[in-house]
C-alpha cells in the first residue's frame, strides 16, 4: 500500500480490534518505510471523550495546534482558538465552518 501511495495511487485501510492486541505496532511496521519512499506520514489517535471529536484526530495528526509554526496551520489555530490553542470549540460554534474550510484547503 505504501508503494501504491508513493506512485500516486491513494489507498485506505481499516484496522479494527480489541484494545491492546497490537494494532498500532502493526501499523508502525507496515509504515516504517513510508518516508524513505517519499511519503509524508501523519498519525493521530481518536478519543471519544474529546469535545472536537472527530476533527481533533485530524488536527493532531496534521500537527495543527498552539505550537504550529507553519503559517497555514497557525491560521487554522487562530480561527479555532483565537491563536492560543487553549480554548475548546464544540461542533455548534459558528466559527467552526470557517476553520474547517481553512483546514481542508
Amino acid at each position: 500500500m505504501v508503494a501504491d501511495v508513493a506512485a500516486g495511487r491513494g489507498r485506505s485501510a481499516w484496522l479494527e480490534g480489541e484494545p491492546g492486541i497490537g494494532k498500532t505496532a502493526l501499523l508502525e511496521v507496515g509504515l516504517r518505510d513510508a518516508e524513505a519512499v517519499g511519503c509524508h506520514l501523519f498519525m493521530g489517535r481518536a478519543d471519544e471523550t474529546d469535545p472536537m471529536f472527530p476533527l481533533r484526530v485530524l488536527l493532531d495528526a496534521l500537527q495543527v495546534g498552539p505550537d504550529a509554526t507553519d503559517p497555514a496551520r497557525a491560521e487554522i489555530v487562530e480561527r479555532l482558538w483565537g491563536g492560543s490553542g487553549a480554548g475548546v470549540m464544540t461542533p455548534m460554534d459558528p466559527g467552526l465552518c470557517s476553520a474547517v474550510d481553512a483546514f481542508v484547503a
